[in-house]
């Protein structure tokens, strides 16, 4: 839509509109909450986007968007919590290694 000449708040309606269709679909909040993200609503981004990752553990794209937005609300501990999350699921294999032993 955007790419089309349409406003961001005609995408952010229409992701809602597919997010209500099939609220199982991580990549469809994924699309809202960037959206919401680059229409600088940051609270309705982030809940979208948790959403998305409530589904889909493993959706890079909406952990890192969350990471983004929780920074920008001033939730640091929460995109620092996000960004681990984010690095376990892109590289397990380091994420593995760094876990300390007692």
């Amino acid at each position: 839509l955007v790419e089309e000449g349409g406003s961001l708040s005609d995408a952010a309606l229409a992701f809602e509109a597919a997010a209500q269709k099939d609220p199982t679909n991580s990549e469809v909040w994924t699309w809202l909450g960037n959206t919401q993200a680059q229409n600088e609503k940051e609270e309705p981004a982030i809940k979208a986007l948790e959403k998305a990752v409530s589904i889909d553990g493993h959706n890079l794209n909406a952990l890192m968007n969350l990471a983004v937005s929780y920074t920008n609300e001033g939730y640091d501990y929460q995109s620092y919590l996000t960004l681990e999350r984010w690095m376990a699921v892109k590289y397990p294999e380091i994420a593995a290694r760094s876990i300390p032993t007692d």
